[in-house]
């Protein structure tokens, strides 16, 4: 099975590229010879503690987010030391070794 992680950095506030890679996700989630896994950082990390109204396409982005969480994929937030987390969507917090780990384990990481 192909390990693929994708890294959400870009900021959803001011981006269409969050809602894009959540997207992707979702698509390459559906395949049974992927294992797929999503880690917010950077911009996006922060953002995450705004309201899902203050992102660009946040319907489609939090639809995306809320199908992965039900199919179980892993949704990692590397945590910056702010709040984030959308009140309805639980995201596992990670520090920044965690984070660089999981980036050395995956076979495929995917930046957006």
């Amino acid at each position: 099975m192909k390990e693929i992680l994708i890294v959400i950095g870009s900021d959803p506030r001011t981006s269409p590229r969050p809602a894009e890679a959540v997207r992707v996700a979702d698509g390459l989630s559906q395949s049974e010879e992927l294992q797929v896994s999503l880690l917010i950082d950077g911009p996006a990390a922060a953002a995450f503690s705004a309201s899902e109204r203050e992102w660009v396409e946040g319907q489609l982005l939090l639809k995306h987010l809320m199908a992965l969480r039900q199919r179980r994929i892993p949704l990692y937030l590397h945590d910056h030391g702010t709040p984030g987390m959308v009140e309805h969507l639980p995201l596992e917090s990670i520090d920044a070794r965690q984070a660089a780990e999981l980036r050395h384990a995956t076979s495929v990481v995917i930046d957006f």
